[in-house]
């Protein structure tokens, strides 16, 4: 029987899949449609004034999400926001995880797994 391997959260490289605009400072806004039904979009949302939501990612959730272009592992991720948050913000693992399963939940990040599956 062969043994099934486990993927650690920490291993995984996220990828934006939405698309996002810099606003004042170093803060994000994501834009996810409001239809993801291809013929909804078609005819539905020319008739809208704003085809997108808008959500408003705050300091740490946009410096996250900055750093998901696919390149970077969570791990090396959390790093960087010890780096550059530390005690201010006193981010912990559970924090960022619960933050990467809602983007991955929501479909504005996928978590690769490819790399790890060759080794």
């Amino acid at each position: 029987m062969a043994k099934q391997q486990q993927l650690n959260l920490l291993d995984l490289k996220p990828l934006r899949m939405q698309r996002w605009e810099p606003r004042e400072g170093e803060l994000v806004t994501v834009l996810v449609p409001k239809f993801s039904n291809r013929w909804l979009a078609r005819w539905i949302l020319p008739r809208l004034a704003k085809p997108d939501f808008r959500v408003r990612l705050d300091a740490l959730g946009s410096f996250i999400w900055s750093q998901c272009d696919g390149s970077l592992t969570i791990r090396e991720i959390a790093e960087r926001v010890d780096e550059k948050f530390g005690k201010e913000t006193d981010p912990d693992c559970q924090r960022i995880a619960l933050f990467f399963h809602r983007l991955a939940s929501q479909s504005l990040i996928q978590l690769n797994t490819e790399e790890i599956k060759e080794m």
